[in-house]
């Protein structure tokens, strides 16, 4: 509920919003609602692409307007292993205590800044949800962060006790590259073991 009231205000119809582990796409979707100009979804899971691609097209959005990447973002291009867990939006790279592993699949992976490289697209808004994964996709998006476009990333990251983020490399990165970081606090006030926080430039708008 807070990240979505947060987008909610933030998007508007310059944006370019990539959706980095995007499940079902309901960040996606959301972004497509606020009528952004353009949406990249990735997702390495086929089975779960599939799902977000009907989605959006019973939703009769231009498929101008939106990409589906199905492909997984790390610092390097390659494979790896995606574990996937009981609920599809626990699945990911790497290990994750929070995850019931039931099967795996070799994806392929690739860094963002290869990705927009390629893809001649540069981000505005990202929304990065990767259970544990966040520092390799933030360490392959030295150029994505570093472009003065990219003006707010929405990321979930593991807490320690305190309510800081436990790894301190995220935060460094952030502040590298001229981000304030911030808590998402949840409506009830509860610290869970994963939380959500944002990275705004100075220049963006308020939250």
């Amino acid at each position: 509920m807070e990240v979505t009231t947060l987008l909610s205000a933030q998007l508007c119809a310059s944006d370019v919003f990539f959706d980095v582990g995007a499940n079902a796409g309901y960040f996606s979707a959301l972004a497509l609602t606020c009528g952004v100009s353009r949406v990249v979804a990735f997702e390495p899971d086929p089975d779960t692409c599939h799902v977000m691609r009907r989605q959006f097209e019973i939703n009769n959005w231009d498929s101008s307007r939106w990409r589906i990447a199905e492909l997984g973002l790390s610092d390097r291009e390659g494979y790896q292993d995606l574990i996937r867990g009981s609920d599809a939006g626990e699945s990911g790279f790497g290990d994750w205590p929070y995850r019931e592993v039931v099967g795996q699949l070799r994806v392929k992976v690739n860094s963002l800044d290869d990705f927009c490289r390629r893809a001649e697209i540069q981000p505005t808004v990202i929304k990065i949800d990767v259970e544990g994964w966040e520092f390799p996709v933030l360490n392959g998006a030295g150029k994505v962060l570093s472009a003065p476009e990219t003006r707010l990333i929405i990321f979930e990251a593991e807490i320690m006790p305190t309510g800081q983020i436990k790894d301190d490399r995220l935060s460094e990165i952030f502040k590298k590259n001229g981000f304030k970081v911030a808590h998402i606090p949840r409506p009830s006030g509860i610290l869970k073991a994963t939380e959500n926080f944002c990275a705004m430039r100075e220049y963006s708008r308020n939250v």
